[in-house]
């Protein structure tokens, strides 16, 4: 991650999405109104402050050495959100605190979490000033606070199960008894219900096909040609006899069915990123 302009945040912390930073205005970036973290505003501060008058760009490690004295570290911060694979969320929080060392390359793409600068308490710094408590992030089901509250634990869950390696039925059956505990309603009504997030991670192979209406999909569910391996099988003729599909959809099913490789012989396809 590096400052880019001096008179803007770091273009960095707005790489990852609806991740774990927020705007300099105090909105936060999957548009829930929440005070900016501390550690982001130190961030910005610091990268004026470090690239002013020099013209280079200086990283993360940089940074932090020239600002060993309000610095502890850098901490990771992950995307709250349910399509971060479980090896980044099982990071969220940790400190890295050796200042000749880069961090961990947990997150594989910018969007997945980012190290963030750890400012020192008022007392290592020697203020006389109460310390700052309840700082907040941003998750794709509102603020929650900035350790991932309980919000993190069942995201863990959640990609437990879906990151396993049993067949689609299981981690399917699995995913619906977790999310129908009323502990977790809240969480399951403000990312759209129980469907929309198994088929998020399990969509139907219909639901892949690109431009297929949704009345043509449920005609060849209803005659049984739901799979990879099924329409592949199935004669132009009796494809073509289907509404909506003409010979142009009937050239893109074919190509769909070819792409898959895996599970073809399943009405649902594992979409699932580890």
């Amino acid at each position: 991650m590096k400052e880019t302009d001096a008179g803007n945040p770091p273009a960095a912390l707005a790489a990852a999405g609806t991740g774990p930073t927020q705007e300099l205005d105090g909105s936060s970036q999957a548009g829930v109104s929440a005070p900016i973290s501390a550690d982001t505003v130190t961030w910005y501060k610091i990268g004026m402050s470090a690239v002013e008058g020099e013209g280079v760009p200086l990283d993360q490690t940089s940074m932090w050495a020239h600002n060993a004295d309000i610095l502890s570290g850098m901490r990771f911060s992950a995307t709250i959100q349910m399509r971060t694979p479980l090896r980044v969320l099982e990071h969220h929080g940790e400190l890295h605190s050796n200042p000749k060392s880069a961090p961990p390359a947990y997150a594989r793409e910018p969007w997945e979490g980012m190290w963030v600068p750890q400012t020192k308490s008022f007392r290592e710094m020697g203020i006389d000033l109460p310390e700052m408590d309840g700082r907040q992030m941003a998750s794709e089901v509102g603020t929650i606070p900035a350790d991932g509250g309980d919000y993190l634990p069942f995201l863990k869950k959640v990609r437990r199960i879906v990151e396993s390696y049993r067949t689609i039925d299981q981690r399917v059956g699995e995913l619906r008894a977790l999310l129908a505990e009323p502990r977790y309603a809240e969480y399951v009504s403000k990312s759209g219900g129980a469907d929309r997030i198994i088929n998020n991670f399990f969509p139907t192979f219909l639901s892949t096909i690109p431009g297929l209406p949704a009345a043509t999909a449920n005609s060849l569910r209803d005659q049984g040609l739901d799979t990879a391996d099924m329409l592949a099988a199935a004669p132009d003729a009796t494809l073509l006899a289907v509404k909506g599909i003409g010979p142009s959809k009937l050239k893109t099913l074919r190509a769909r069915c070819e792409e898959i490789n895996e599970g073809r012989s399943h009405p649902r396809i594992d979409a699932v990123r580890r």
